[in-house]
């Protein structure tokens, strides 16, 4: 989802027990390329934690309120991630 400057990643896996694999990629290696309206993006990725966290969750769950019942289905803490483009890049249009 686009979000002030950058972009939100939400790890739900559709409230299965593991997190996406995508996720751990993502931890072991920030640095990566997204894909936006037909353009190749680098972007850095940082796992988001604490008071960020919560209220980053909060606009995921208005942007898609079934986040809610994906979490209420695991233990696990649904990851998210803030993307946003490496040196030389603008926002997202």
């Amino acid at each position: 989802m686009p979000e002030d400057g950058g972009w939100v990643l939400v790890g739900s896996n559709f409230g299965r027990t593991g997190h996406p694999a995508w996720t751990h990629n993502l931890i072991a290696r920030p640095d990566a390329e997204i894909n936006w309206k037909g353009e190749e993006i680098p972007v850095t990725a940082r796992l988001l934690e604490g008071e960020e966290r919560a209220a980053v969750w909060q606009a995921a769950l208005a942007f898609w309120p079934p986040y809610a019942t994906y979490q209420k289905r695991i233990e696990r803490e649904i990851r998210l991630f803030r993307i946003t483009r490496r040196a030389g890049g603008g926002p997202p249009e």
